[in-house]
Order: structure tokens, then C-alpha cells, then sequence
């Protein structure tokens, strides 16, 4: 029971009292002087630290895994609380039977997620002891390098199929275990449910709508439709979920690649275009340029004067873009300064190839296929071109997006007609330096350079022939200026 405190002019403290049972009292009242104790939760996310772990190598068998919870705060707190962690019998066989299951049960769901997998160590010279070796799969590798749980791992692993588009790729990063925690507060249900009026992918029913997946889900397309959120706490959450979408997709990204699908790559890396450029998949890629987002007119007559997308119109000399901008309705008399600047900004590419090897490939070689590339400055004002290249820093064009992003491209090598994918890279201008300063410390420093040769390695396809391969140059922050390239592979018996 708490007194009235805080009135104004009246108290300048508060009486609280609390009622227990007398059997109780001195309970309560060693935590009115004491502190409650720091209990650890390791034991709540021992599967996703037991696969960063094993990946990192450290955590090669069951038993280094038992020698490593005994140095743990987990094990220390064991003895001491042992109702807290479900543990019954707190003697020392007791909590190695813990520790036991424990571990059994996160190696399981890691095997099931397909994270870790075990190979049988030969080695071993008593049987049943030390003779199964932890191995990390490339999916525990995926899990482990862009800090994700194993169960968004397997939710893509499962519901990833060939033929997965858009829509279902936005459910399904929505559905990334990441956003359970995302809030849903009081009466947000109803809001969820009236904002959901307004936009055209619907949820699967009324009993979604207090989901955090669902909000997720509904933010997301508020953010591509630039609609109008009913409260600021929106605002907040759709940051949230933007900062984690990036690297979601990315993981998706090379899931569907390890599972060899090279449409569903695609489209998820136009998925992060998208997002990164808040706009819808079939929005037209002029929309991402200032002052032509939201006229509909504007495009309508830059298309009767054959610009249709955004690379075209950034490669227009400076005279033919101030012809096609004049005279088109709907346009501030002083736009095509700002379009300009942001035209300025835009990378289009030179990428030159360079196959390995002048002849034939022999069957179960491997294919070297090296990419330059070689970033264009168009100038469009008084800027001059080498001005642009000497005040480039990386930075990419936007402006919908709440954290600065720099331009970065995948390099993706893969069999159109049979769905499949040979290499996958993703690269950026943007090099580490870290040569001393003039202090003599080691500073680092991002180096920027405007030109850039990757190499993507595969195996030759077993059937001999002539394969006509392709190398998909994508953007992640750009829609519409992306590439690519035929790469021609004659395989030999």
C-alpha cells in the first residue's frame, strides 16, 4: 500500500507499506537491505552461444562443452539456486545430468535447424567416448556470421522453395525469429488491424493482428507505400525493424543460395533494394529520384519521351536531361537542381571479364571468372567529374532509410535454365586501412576507391558441353541499376 506522494505544494515524500505473512516477514525484509542476486541466462540461449562456439572451433565434442559450462557463471549459480534453473537434485551428479540434457537438447534443435551436423572420429581409442566430432554446417556458419538464431535459420531452410516470390519473401522475413520481441502494446491490435485497411497485402486472420510478425509485417508495407503511421511509437518499431531487416536478408540470401536457388537470390536481393529505397517491387525505379516519387504525370511523360527507368536517365548528357525535364507538369520550377545532385550520386558501372584458362574446361576443374569494376561519375551541373570522384565516400542515396548506408554489389554467378547458383560474393569499394597515423598508432580508416576486381570460383558443371552461364552484378541499395553479363563455359570430357 503506497501513500499519495508528489502533490504539489503539499508532500515531499511518500509512505509505502507491506503487508505479508508473519512467516514471511523476514523474507521480505532481507531484500528491503539486500540486493536480489544476478542469476545467468545463458541456459535460455545455450543454443545459439553453442553454435557460435562451434564454429568458431572451440567446441569440438560433448565433452569439451561440459568442460566449458564448468567455468561459467551458470554453473557457479547451479548450487547456489538450484529451483530457479529446474534443477532437482543439486548434488554433483545431479547437475552433470543437468548440464547433460541440457546440452542433448540444444544440440538437437541446432541438428534440426541444420546447423551443426557430427562426423564419427575413428581416432578414438575407447569406443563411445570422444568418438563424435561437432561440425558447423554452412548454415550454422550463415547463423553464427550475421548473429541470428537457428530458428530463423530454419524457418528459411523449410519455406524457402524455387518458386517463392515477393510477397511471401517479405512474410517470410517477417516471420525471422528476430522480431518475437518486437512490442505490441495495449489497444495496438486495433490499430494494427486499421492500418492493415490501407494496404494491399492482407494478414491471414483476426487472430494475427497482437502478433509482433504481423506488426512487422504491416510496418514494412506502411514503409513502401509512405503511409502515414497512427502513433510515434510506430515510427520507433518500423526503425527497429529496418535495422534488422538488412542483415536478415542477407542470411536469406545465402541460405537460398546454399540451397541453389537462383531466382529466390534475386529476388531477395530487389527485397533489400526495396527496402533500402522504401519502395513497393513494381514501384517504376524513377520513383527512387526526388520530386518524381509521387507524380505520377512526371512519369507518364518522361516515358513518351523514352526515358523509363532510372538508368536511363542518369546516363543522359546534361543537355538532353534539361530537355526531357522542361515543360513536364507537376515538377517545382527549381527541381532539376536537387534531381541532378542526386543523379550525381548514382553508380553505373564499367565490368570487364576476364575466364580463366583460353581453352576448353576439363570436367571437374575449377571455373575462375574475375569481375573489374569500375564505378562512372556522370556529371549533369557545374560539377566537374573529377570533383565527384575526389568527395565520393561510399555513401549511398537514402533517404528513407534511418541508418547512413554505403553502396556495396553481389556478384552472382548462376545457370538460368537450370535455377541453379555457381558462386556467390558481395563486395564494396570501401577497403580497410589501418597504416599508423602520424602519432605512430594504428588508426583505421576507410579507404575508398572507384575501381575493384573480385574473383568467384566454382566447379566446372559435370556434364560436358557448352554452358551459358550468367553473372548477375547486383546493387543493394539501388533498384533499376543492376547488370549482367553472359558467361560462356565449354566443359570437356
Amino acid at each position: 500500500m503506497k501513500g499519495r506522494a508528489g502533490r504539489p505544494q503539499f508532500d515531499n515524500s511518500g509512505i509505502a507499506r507491506i503487508f505479508v505473512q508473519d512467516s514471511k516477514k523476514n523474507f521480505y525484509k532481507k531484500f528491503l537491505h539486500e540486493p536480489f542476486p544476478v542469476e545467468s541466462s545463458l541456459h535460455l540461449h545455450l543454443t545459439d552461444h553453442l553454435n557460435a562456439e562451434i564454429v568458431q572451433g572451440a567446441l569440438r565434442t560433448k565433452q569439451d562443452i561440459m568442460d566449458y559450462l564448468s567455468w561459467t557463471y551458470l554453473f557457479r549459480r547451479l548450487g547456489l539456486n538450484p529451483t530457479y534453473y529446474g534443477l532437482e537434485d543439486p548434488s554433483a551428479a545431479g547437475v552433470s545430468r543437468f548440464l547433460s540434457r541440457l546440452i542433448d537438447d540444444a544440440l538437437e534443435e541446432l541438428r534440426r535447424s541444420g546447423c551443426v551436423d557430427t562426423d564419427v572420429d575413428t581416432s578414438a581409442n575407447e569406443p563411445g567416448v570422444g568418438d563424435r566430432t561437432l561440425c558447423a554446417t554452412a548454415l550454422g556458419r550463415i547463423a553464427s556470421y550475421y548473429y541470428l538464431q537457428h530458428g530463423t535459420i530454419r524457418i528459411f531452410r523449410e519455406r524457402l522453395t524455387p518458386d517463392t516470390g515477393m510477397a511471401q519473401l517479405l512474410r517470410l522475413l517477417c516471420d525471422a525469429t528476430e522480431y518475437s520481441e518486437l512490442p505490441v502494446r495495449h489497444n495496438e491490435d486495433q490499430m494494427n488491424q486499421e492500418l492493415e485497411r490501407d494496404l494491399p497485402l492482407k494478414l491471414n486472420g483476426r487472430n494475427e493482428y497482437d502478433s509482433p510478425h504481423a506488426k512487422a509485417f504491416l510496418l514494412l508495407q506502411a514503409h513502401f507505400s509512405h503511409a502515414e503511421l497512427p502513433i510515434a511509437d510506430y515510427v520507433t518499431d518500423t526503425g527497429s525493424v529496418l535495422d534488422q531487416s538488412v542483415r536478415i536478408l542477407q542470411a536469406m540470401i545465402d541460405v537460398a543460395a546454399e540451397l541453389g536457388y537462383l531466382a529466390v537470390c534475386l529476388r531477395t536481393m530487389h527485397l533489400v533494394q526495396c527496402i533500402k529505397q522504401a519502395r513497393w517491387w513494381d514501384d517504376s525505379t524513377l520513383r527512387c529520384v526526388p520530386a518524381l516519387d509521387h507524380s505520377a504525370t512526371a512519369l507518364e511523360q518522361l516515358a513518351k519521351r523514352a526515358v523509363g527507368s532510372l538508368a536511363q536517365l542518369v546516363e543522359l548528357p546534361a543537355s538532353a536531361l534539361h530537355k526531357k525535364l522542361k515543360g513536364i507538369r507537376d515538377l517545382e520550377p527549381n527541381v532539376e537542381q536537387q534531381i541532378e545532385r542526386v543523379l550525381e550520386a548514382l553508380p553505373l558501372m564499367n565490368v570487364h571479364l576476364d575466364v580463366a584458362g583460353d581453352g576448353p574446361t576439363l570436367l571437374g576443374s575449377t571455373v575462375q571468372v574475375r569481375a573489374t569494376l569500375d564505378r562512372k561519375f556522370y556529371t549533369h551541373g557545374a560539377t566537374d567529374t573529377a570533383d565527384l570522384r575526389r568527395q565520393y565516400d561510399g555513401s549511398a542515396h537514402t533517404p528513407h532509410f534511418p541508418k547512413r548506408q554505403y553502396e556495396s554489389w553481389w556478384l552472382l554467378l548462376g545457370d538460368p535454365r537450370s535455377d541453379d547458383v555457381m558462386a556467390l560474393k558481395r563486395i564494396s569499394f570501401q577497403q580497410s586501412d589501418d597504416r599508423p597515423s602520424s602519432t605512430g598508432e594504428r588508426v583505421q580508416r576507410r579507404a575508398i576507391g572507384t575501381k575493384l576486381s573480385s574473383t568467384l570460383r566454382c566447379e566446372a558443371p559435370d556434364v560436358a558441353g557448352e554452358h551459358p552461364l550468367t553473372l548477375f552484378i547486383v546493387s543493394d541499395c539501388y533498384l533499376g541499376l543492376d547488370q549482367q553479363l553472359d558467361v560462356p563455359i565449354v566443359v570437356q570430357a
